[in-house]
């Protein structure tokens, strides 16, 4: 495995490189860093070349001021292009899924598959609970990744319905998201496959 940087939106963006094949790329959730996909990749690695990336603000890429999900899509897509990356595959957990929702309804060509976990599109998609643990963290630790899940995203049908990549939506029973937000995403992003995991 290479651990990389480089440079992309005006930023550093740190990432792992692994394996051969079709380029896959890893993004993870809200106040983790590519760490979390250690297993997956020793696995995924054995089919595709793994481009395990920590997003802006969280492990060793640049800590910028500003946060939001739109500048950490543009930092993926700048990846991509710098990297001249070919059709990527791309998976993102958690906030790495909004992120993914963002990246392939503004660059309907830019990615070859895409397969999200736990997506929201709005803090009315995420379950009461979760919005609590989020409110309580923020207020605590004045973090401001917490206040990025609180106050974003906010993406709308008609943004879903530009997404053309085949698309997997994935969520566990037991998941961030509500049953009406993951029938939204599936309703509007065309030919989507909707699968939920129990347990």
């Amino acid at each position: 495995m290479d651990n990389l940087l480089v440079k992309a939106n005006g930023i550093e963006l740190y990432y792992s490189k692994s394996g051969s094949g079709h380029p896959l790329i890893l993004l993870h959730g809200n106040s983790q860093s590519s760490t979390i996909f250690k297993k997956a990749i020793d696995d995924l690695s054995r089919q595709y070349t793994v481009y395990a990336v920590d997003s802006r603000c969280h492990g060793q890429s640049t800590d910028t001021a500003e946060l939001s999900y739109q500048l950490m899509a543009d930092d993926v897509i700048a990846f991509i292009l710098t990297l001249t990356l070919d059709k990527p595959y791309l998976y993102g957990f958690s906030d790495g899924a909004v992120v993914g929702l963002l990246v392939a309804s503004q660059q309907p060509q830019l990615l070859g598959k895409l397969v999200l976990s736990g997506a929201t599109t709005a803090l009315a998609g995420m379950k009461k609970g979760w919005q609590w643990m989020f409110k309580l963290s923020y207020f605590f630790r004045r973090d401001k990744r917490f206040q990025l899940v609180l106050t974003q995203p906010a993406i709308i049908k008609e943004e879903l319905a530009r997404i053309t990549v085949h698309t997997l939506l994935l969520f566990g029973e037991k998941d961030i998201t509500t049953s009406e937000d993951s029938r939204l995403m599936s309703n509007s992003i065309p030919g989507s496959v909707l699968k939920t995991l129990p347990g």
